[in-house]
């Protein structure tokens, strides 16, 4: 790792944290996909279609039976009766259309396969019960009310129940599938997130001891060489700043130990000099000692010779008394001859 410098190990750690964020965020992303497709589908593939079945339902039970019933009492004309067969009927093969091109499970198929036939029976009871209505016949109406309408009615009620429990069922089991796929969600996400925490952490701490133990390892090194001490060994490997930074100071310590060793040779150099310059000095202190020994003894003969010269001084001054005596004696002599 210290091959690469430190800004590329911090870019590497930013950069593989946003990528394993985007990972979360786009599993998540997916996962919400997939259950906002689910939810689509239970909306469009069972709720709507238990609306169009309910639909249906009532265009059977209310277009044709009761309108048979208003007719059949006199509560309504035959001309509003007919109207409402053939609205239901037109509500019964709109609603039926959209229903089967919802989708439908390999069940749902088998149940409308097995409805057909009752349908069929159902329609052409309310095409029957259309054309009385539109002929005005009451009597035949109750007649037909009576004794062809419920046979053809009723077994619509069974296959069209059979078809909204299904409805029912598959709803909850998509629901069951969808809480188990937001529980898969919630767990994947908390499995994605443990995972770059730790992986995040991992090279956090890689990363930061890659920095603070070089760091660490120079300041030792500084510590060291400022008491003193120029024995320390660096060892440095890698081409990023720390690794520069000990290859310095490595290059640091070997210049000040060559200063220090030029320092020393120096300072032997000087010392030697010192040692010959005190022997001089001694030689020459004992050489003035024997000269000053010299001069108290001359000094000692010139006092003895300054003595001799004075008693010299005194006996010439002495002989010159003399000499002048002897010389006014000798004049005195010549006068008197």
């Amino acid at each position: 790792m210290n091959n690469y410098s430190i800004s590329t190990r911090l870019l590497v750690l930013v950069g593989v944290l946003l990528a394993l964020l985007a990972l979360s965020v786009g599993n998540s992303l997916l996962r919400l996909d997939q259950s906002n497709t689910a939810l689509k589908s239970m909306y469009n593939d069972r709720v709507v279609p238990l609306k169009q079945l309910a639909v249906v339902s009532d265009g059977y039970f209310v277009g044709f039976v009761d309108s048979a019933h208003k007719m059949r009492d006199g509560s309504m004309k035959p001309e509003a009766a007919a109207a409402a067969i053939q609205a239901a009927q037109t509500s019964i093969k709109t609603q039926w259309k959209a229903y089967t091109e919802t989708l439908l499970t390999k069940e749902e198929e088998g149940l409308i396969a097995k409805a057909l036939p009752a349908l069929r029976a159902a329609d052409a009871a309310g095409e029957a019960l259309l054309g009385l209505a539109r002929a005005g016949d009451l009597e035949a109406v109750r007649k037909f009310a009576a004794e062809q309408m419920y046979p053809a009615i009723d077994p619509v009620s069974d296959a069209l129940h059979a078809l909204t429990d299904l409805q029912t069922r598959v709803a909850e089991q998509e629901y069951k599938t969808s809480q188990a796929a937001f529980t898969t969600l919630i767990w994947s996400s908390l499995i994605i997130f443990a995972i770059v925490l730790a992986v995040a952490a991992l090279m956090a701490l890689q990363i930061v001891r890659s920095i603070t133990r070089p760091l660490k390892q120079a300041v030792g090194v500084a510590e060291t060489v400022a008491a003193g001490d120029l024995r320390v060994q660096l060892s440095s490997s890698g081409r990023d700043e720390t690794a520069q930074l000990l290859g310095a100071l490595g290059k640091m310590n070997e210049s000040l130990v060559n200063i220090v060793g030029q320092v020393r040779d120096s300072a032997e150099s000087i010392a030697a000099g010192s040692s010959e310059i005190a022997r001089g000095s001694l030689d020459l202190s004992q050489r003035t000692e024997q000269q000053a020994s010299s001069l108290e003894e001359t000094a000692a003969s010139m006092e003895e010779l300054t003595s001799t010269v004075k008693q010299n001084s005194m006996t010439s001054a002495e002989a010159n008394k003399l000499a002048a005596n002897a010389s006014t004696v000798a004049a005195r002599g010549g006068q008197v001859v």
